[in-house]
């Protein structure tokens, strides 16, 4: 049974590719997911909301500029 597992464990399985092309296809999916994340830069002051958009012409207790 021993000599089974250890003629099992040597016998090894050749990759499809090149073991560096691995890291290449890595490195696009993560240059990828940085371009979908940067697409998202400031999104969220572009929708309006309460606190960063300036209602013109009403008149508000509030002082200062919310530009």
């Amino acid at each position: 049974m021993l000599s089974t597992f250890v003629a099992e464990a040597t016998h090894h399985v050749e990759l499809p590719v090149p073991p560096f092309v691995y890291g290449i296809v890595a490195l696009l999916i993560f240059t990828v997911m940085l371009c979908a994340l940067f697409s998202f830069r400031q999104a969220a002051t572009k929708v309006p909301g309460k606190h960063n958009t300036v209602a013109h012409g009403e008149d508000h207790d509030e002082t200062g500029d919310h530009h």
